[in-house]
């Protein structure tokens, strides 16, 4: 049983590594298509995009302030 679940996890991780890759090489296109794309938005909508967008990185981000990793040492 070890040997094929092994054998899956070898086999998922080609099959990310393959996925990475290929999206890789397409993500310049996309950035750039993603970036002429707002370019073309007006000012009003384009800070309405980025307002809405912070609003969600605060939200969904983490509570409070972390302690200092090496406070205990």
């Amino acid at each position: 049983n070890t040997k094929i679940l092994i054998q899956y996890n070898v086999i998922g991780f080609g099959v990310l590594v393959l996925a990475f890759f290929i999206l890789q090489s397409r993500a310049a296109r996309w950035s750039q298509t993603l970036m002429a794309r707002l370019n073309q938005l007006p000012v009003w909508t384009f800070a309405v995009w980025v307002l809405v967008s912070l609003y969600f990185a605060i939200e969904l981000g983490p509570q409070g302030v972390p302690n200092f990793i090496y406070a205990g040492f």
